[in-house]
């Protein structure tokens, strides 16, 4: 469901969201509903933020951007945003909230030093080779060219969608006529 929200800024008053970005949405993540809130009962949790006046919202430094820049015009800001109604839609909004990116942390100097002087030796003597346990044909692993060293802590997702199996509903029994 889709919502024209028109926001008016007060002075003294705050704006009292907190928004998280996803997969190019901006999404809602916390209100603040106090006397003081610009945003009081008019934005959920989950509220997906499409467009601020006439600027189509795609990350948050633009939604940043669009509300100084409309609150400081006028101090009037038209919002539309969507709603999840559905079943459906409510798991994968719960599935964002639960996301939360990870900053690649920097690793310290020491650490840096030690792979690089390992990585050398390995480029000059080869790895060991491991004991094989399958009988089969296996690569040639003795060359460390396939290793490099960085700078920062990668993440690296291997064949996993981002959703959280800890909100994963039952799903009805369809055949039976009461829950169609």
């Amino acid at each position: 469901m889709y919502y024209k929200l028109v926001l008016i800024y007060f002075p003294r008053s705050k704006l009292g969201i907190n928004v998280k970005s996803y997969q190019n949405v901006v999404y809602v993540e916390s209100t603040d509903n106090t006397w003081g809130s610009t945003t009081r009962r008019f934005l959920y949790l989950g509220d997906a933020i499409l467009r601020i006046d006439d600027t189509e919202i795609l990350d948050l430094p633009t939604t940043q951007n669009a509300l100084r820049t409309g609150f400081s015009k006028n101090g009037v800001v038209t919002i539309i945003v969507e709603r999840a109604v559905h079943q459906e839609s409510y798991a994968f909004v719960r599935s964002v909230m639960g996301f939360s990116k990870v900053l690649d942390p920097m690793l310290p100097q020491d650490v840096i030093q030690t792979c690089t002087a390992r990585l050398a030796y390995h480029n000059k003597h080869g790895f060991a080779e491991p004991t094989p346990i399958f009988k089969g044909y296996t690569k040639d692993y003795s060359s460390a060219g396939r290793v490099s060293v960085t700078n920062t802590v990668e993440i690296k997702s291997i064949r996993t969608e981002q959703l959280n199996p800890e909100i994963l509903q039952n799903v009805p029994d369809f055949s039976n006529p009461e829950n169609k």
